[in-house]
């Protein structure tokens, strides 16, 4: 790797929470086991003791504040897909208000806990300022339409002439630019890069990869429920209920600069 001897890595204590694996549609009850195997996976990796899991709120304040005094370090926090217990009932308004709810008192802990943390890092497919579960914490920064952070979630076409060199060797350039990029965040365009990973695993067999494994059911089901035609995005007549966060942060959209505005979705 190219930054290994040029920059100085410390390491933190890392608290790993993810909601990209569980089915939250059922009941609440779903989100808050999630929560509880998370935190019990935690406190077994980190080797720190929690005084009641089922309080989840408290065993998660425990977790951030134990995990500073043992390790004398400020805590890094890293959550993938926060908002998915709401995104699996986006049709049922009732049960994603619970889990919003219940999800909105968990992460009520990251500001009061503001000593003990170094660093969090985000990521899901709604706003922050749209679901407001993070109520108080005043300096999050969203990056996701950023030229500064555009090209940190997919391949550049120089990446493909470069780093996978040996084994992009005889493909049809034209067509995996066709098949795969395009993404913008107001950078470079970028190629999706499980599409990519697995053109190349199966000798440069073209095919839609990253829908097969990872389509966004919720927005499908959404653009269902408000009837909407699909060929009229292509238009660039974004319906209210997506605009814009959740067609490009899925992403089925991209942000290119425009010379008028800060962002031409």
């Amino acid at each position: 790797m190219y930054i290994y001897d040029k920059y100085d890595f410390k390491p933190y204590p890392i608290i790993r929470i993810s909601f990209g694996s569980g089915d939250y549609s059922l009941d609440e009850s779903q989100t808050i086991d999630e929560i509880k195997s998370i935190l019990k996976d935690n406190i077994e990796s980190l080797n720190i003791d929690c005084k009641d899991i089922n309080n989840f709120k408290n065993c998660f304040k425990e977790l951030i504040k134990k995990t500073h005094q043992t390790y004398s370090q400020k805590v890094v926090i890293l959550i993938d897909e926060y908002d998915k217990p709401i995104l699996d009932n986006i049709t049922n308004p009732e049960m994603a208000k619970r889990a919003r709810d219940i999800l909105k008192n968990f992460y009520s802990i990251i500001k009061d806990s503001d000593r003990y943390i170094k660093f969090i890092f985000i990521t899901g497919v709604s706003k922050f300022s749209k679901l407001n579960l993070f109520s108080g914490l005043n300096n999050i920064e969203d990056i996701t339409v950023d030229e500064n952070y555009s090209e940190i979630c997919g391949y550049t076409h120089d990446d493909l002439l470069t780093v996978f060199k040996d084994r992009i060797e005889n493909a049809n350039l034209e067509l995996v630019k066709k098949w795969y990029n395009g993404y913008s965040y107001l950078g470079k365009p970028l190629y999706n890069p499980f599409d990519i990973l697995l053109f190349l695993s199966k000798n440069h067999d073209f095919r839609n990869y990253w829908w097969q494994t990872g389509n966004p059911s919720f927005l499908i089901e959404k653009l269902k429920e408000e009837n909407y035609y699909i060929p009229e995005l292509e238009n660039g007549d974004i319906p209210s209920f997506l605009c814009p966060p959740p067609l490009y942060q899925t992403p089925l959209y991209s942000a290119t600069p425009s010379p008028n505005l800060d962002t031409n979705i």
